[in-house]
């Protein structure tokens, strides 16, 4: 069955020739030589990069990118993605870490689902100044220190490195607007949802199932997220259906048929007729747009 791969986070480790150890993060420096995975995929954790040196060609759900230095990376764990040798050499920073990591001891268990970058592909990459590539370059300067000298408190230390790295992501993203105001006004219920259609979507396409498993109505659930993004319920679904549909219809050894089967629909006429509904093509003629 065509579907995109979930690299492991103990896989991404042995690809870079680390050892398999469960602290829930690791560091690296990569450069030209790093690996690269010749199909798109997911992985199991989140990653923030820096670019410090040369460009990189990256694809991001439906967005491709020439990142070019310096600049940032952001991505959580259920974009899909692809990452490409540029003709130029290239230096990044890179800090791979689990949800379960970063959220030991938070009282917010919904705390990623704030940050937008993890997620959206329009936010994925952001190109940086000298000052603000100082910022970061610092910060990744301190990450490297802890993690080389085995420090006692080594996950400590660098989980609080990375709430700052997230935190300045933030300000970047949001240009300097109050945080702490915009923090208190994402809706828990709407975080909950945010969470659960991640899990979901693939399996669940209905509003009444999030509905019910939130203990909540779908109206008032569709209500909820219209007032949060200007969406409803349903629209956020479908959009996640369909993105993983287009990922996987770009890759011509997946035939429609098994990209019906990965999204669980009961046959390839009513994956067809989802998918046009969606986009006013058939699943045909949006592969035969990419041509």
């Amino acid at each position: 069955m065509g579907k995109v791969n979930t690299i492991k986070f103990s896989q991404q480790q042995k690809t870079y020739k680390l050892s398999t150890e469960e602290r829930g993060f690791f560091y690296i420096i990569a450069g030209q030589n790093r690996p690269y995975y010749t199909e798109p995929y997911r992985t199991e954790t989140f990653g923030i990069a820096l670019v410090e040196k040369g460009s990189i060609n990256l694809q991001a759900g439906l967005n491709k990118h020439t990142v070019t230095a310096p600049a940032i990376i952001s991505m959580g764990p259920s974009v899909i993605r692809n990452f490409e040798k540029s003709n130029d050499e290239s230096l990044m920073h890179i800090i791979f870490f689990t949800r379960e990591y970063l959220l030991q001891d938070q009282t917010n268990v919904f705390l990623l689902h704030q940050y937008d970058f993890f997620e959206n592909n329009a936010k994925h990459v952001i190109a940086l100044d000298t000052p603000q590539r100082d910022v970061f370059r610092r910060i990744f300067s301190l990450i490297a220190d802890v993690t080389a000298r085995k420090h006692t408190y080594e996950a400590s230390i660098v989980r609080s490195y990375i709430l700052v790295l997230i935190n300045e992501i933030e300000v970047l993203v949001e240009d300097g607007k109050d945080l702490e105001n915009q923090s208190e006004n994402m809706s828990p219920l709407f975080l909950k949802f945010k969470s659960l259609l991640a899990e979901k979507y693939l399996e669940e396409r209905s509003v009444a199932f999030y509905a019910e498993r939130l203990h909540t109505t779908p109206k008032y659930l569709s209500a909820l997220v219209k007032k949060q993004t200007g969406r409803t319920a349903g629209m956020l679904i479908n959009e996640s259906v369909v993105l993983e549909a287009k990922v996987l219809l770009q890759n011509h050894r997946f035939s429609i048929g098994q990209v019906s089967q990965h999204l669980n629909f009961s046959d390839q006429s009513v994956f067809g007729k989802y998918f046009k509904i969606s986009t006013g093509l058939s699943p045909q003629e949006y592969r035969k747009s990419l041509s």
